[in-house]
């Protein structure tokens, strides 16, 4: 565990980009305290107390290096740079940090002002802290924060006068099993436009600091949401947000996905060894998505939940990407890119990487309001047992099964209690594909829109791989990736890094995560399973394959947000008003903030940072 951990901390500084961000944050909370310092400084001398130091930074008297960067004596004070960079201070006479020693001197002071008189007095420097007024030492005390607000009014006016970039509140997509999936009020391309009866109608509100602070301080409850569709008369839809994740990951969703990227990644346009990959120098050009072509059809990409349909639509059909990349790209309608400034690609289908085993298809834990399953009488904790006929043991085959059957009706077999039932549903063909990035053990199938539990249990294994020795009803309890040298497993975690990460975890991970990472790993890609059968465990090695049946939407292609809108002030008193309207907000957020953690609204382990 420790060469383990201390491989990561230096893989983390191996990362330029990691050191950057360290760099920035030990400069923006220099600054900051930079800042608090300032006010105590200013409001001190202000009210005639002698500073012997201001420092950025700390300077413990160190054997061998300077205790400052950087150090000069202006009049009466010491200014310098603290050879350790976080932190800073201001040291004025008479000042005592330690809270003992504190009460001991005012405990002094107290009795000399009651005596009065005599040489007693003379032990009081007026110079001091102690020796000041206490509205005097309330001003200096409070002068730090006073500061901090002024500061963050200037730099909110400041940026709105220059431009602020934010991530709008355009509804694309609902995470399946959340809340706002549950409630099905949602449709890809609604703006959220207001938080609550009692919020203030706006058209910029922003993802980060509006719509997820109103969730995480929503304690639970059903909170409201006015929402605009295009040129539609807004509307208002209610959700209840619950809690996901455990410990300091806990925290309040919805379910509500906001991105949209359209554009091909700067960074790397193609993941590699999908389809895609194939067509790497075609995409490396960059560009944005305008339309898509698959069987005749032509779909025009205005959001990235366009561009989820065309590729499930189409997902075993070669498909031709229409790329936009003139300059003025990420505003250009489609209709508008011309054969000078267009690239089409064509990609091949994806077929369905696959194990030979298939997960056992445990009980339902979400059904989507007014979904096949819903209008069926499908129930949470129903176990479904088969699809069309087809027998239900293949949890991460099964929403292919069935997304095949759309349009169609057929007889879905399940167990209620220990009844077993029927019922006939018709599947509608689904705008998403994509599972719950926070869940490692639910799979959607939206064609029927219901999430059921896959469990670590084998409940089936394919006859022409019987001699692995797994049997139906082993536990996976662990897997990794088999490699043939040391080599080969370096050059693997250089180029899978984050999906390496996930296999070190494997044993706090659920069948999805494996099925993730089968998706992920070239065709071929060897695993060995560790599984429990009864009181034994054993391990068994097999090869990913590509199914003959099967495709998936994924081809590869990597997508990023091109750019996000800027909100300018259209005045000097226009962004005074914007960043007077920044910092209120912000001060009560801190206060409705502080006040839900005093009452227990919300958690202490939620909290972190």
């Amino acid at each position: 565990m420790d060469i383990y951990l201390m491989g990561s901390v230096f893989s983390w500084f191996s990362d330029p980009s990691n050191v950057v961000s360290m760099l920035k944050a030990v400069f923006g909370l220099g600054f900051v305290i930079f800042v608090h310092e300032l006010g105590h400084f200013l409001v001190a001398k202000a009210c005639g107390v002698k500073c012997e130091k201001f420092y950025v930074g700390f300077d413990p008297p160190l054997r061998f290096l300077p205790s400052a960067l950087f150090k000069r004596k202006w009049g009466e004070t010491e200014y310098g740079i603290g050879i350790i960079p976080l932190g800073g201070y201001v040291k004025m006479l008479g000042q005592d940090d330690n809270p003992a020693n504190a009460a001991q001197e005012a405990e002094r002071i107290r009795r000399v002002r009651e005596e009065g008189g005599g040489p007693a007095t003379e032990e009081i420097d007026p110079r001091s802290l102690p020796a000041k007024t206490v509205p005097q030492r309330m001003a200096i005390i409070s002068a730090g924060v006073i500061m901090n607000v002024i500061f963050a009014f200037i730099f909110a006016t400041a940026a709105y006068f220059w431009g602020v970039e934010y991530r709008p509140t355009v509804v694309q997509g609902l995470s399946p099993g959340t809340p706002a999936w549950e409630e099905n009020a949602f449709r890809p391309g609604d703006k959220i436009i207001q938080l609550g009866r009692n919020g203030t109608p706006s058209e910029y509100l922003r993802f980060e600091h509006d719509l997820l602070n109103y969730i995480q301080l929503s304690n639970g409850e059903p909170i409201e949401f006015l929402v605009r569709n295009g040129d539609e008369e807004p509307r208002w839809v209610e959700v209840t947000p619950r809690r996901f994740g455990a410990g300091v990951r806990a925290m309040y969703r919805t379910g509500i996905d906001i991105a949209n990227p359209t554009s091909i990644s700067a960074e790397r346009a193609t993941i590699p060894d999908f389809v895609a990959d194939q067509h790497a120098e075609q995409f490396e050009g960059g560009g944005r998505i305008v339309a898509l072509e698959a069987g005749g059809e032509r779909t025009e990409v205005h959001s990235f939940a366009d561009i989820k349909r065309a590729l499930i639509a189409h997902r075993d059909q070669p498909m031709t990407y229409v790329l936009d990349r003139s300059s003025d790209s990420a505003e250009a309608d489609s209709s508008a890119v011309t054969a000078s400034n267009s690239v089409r690609i064509e990609v091949d289908p994806a077929p369905l990487r696959q194990l030979p085993v298939g997960f056992q298809v445990d009980e339902i834990v979400s059904i989507q309001n007014n979904s096949p399953a819903d209008r069926a009488g499908l129930r949470k904790g129903d176990v479904l047992l088969s699809v069309g006929g087809v027998p239900a043991n293949n949890a991460f085959e099964l929403p292919h099964v069935v997304d095949q059957l759309a349009g169609q009706t057929v007889t879905v077999e399940f167990l209620r209690g220990t009844e077993t039932r029927t019922v006939d549903v018709e599947p509608v063909m689904p705008e998403d594909y994509e599972a719950d990035p926070m869940s490692t053990n639910d799979v959607p199938i939206h064609s029927l829109g219901l999430v059921f539990h896959a469990t670590n249990e084998l409940a089936s294994i394919n006859p022409e791989f019987s001699s692995l020795g797994l049997e139906p009803g082993d536990e996976i309890v662990g897997f990794d990736i088999v490699t043939s040298s040391a080599k080969e497993r370096a050059e693997l975690e250089e180029k899978y890094h984050t999906l390496i990460r996930w296999i070190e975890f494997s044993d706090r991970a659920g069948p999805v995560t494996l099925d993730d990472v089968v998706g992920r790993l070239p065709v071929g890609t060897q695993f060995k399973l560790t599984y429990r059968r009864g009181n034994d465990v054993g391990e068994a090695t097999l090869a990913s394959a590509a199914s003959d049946e099967f495709h998936s939407p994924k081809r590869g292609v990597n997508l990023a947000i091109e750019s996000y809108p800027v909100r300018t002030a259209t005045s000097l008193g226009d962004a005074i008003s914007l960043g007077l309207r920044e910092t209120w907000e912000s001060i009560t957020k801190v206060f409705v903030f502080l006040k839900k953690l005093v009452t227990g609204q919300i958690a202490v382990t939620s909290v972190g940072g």
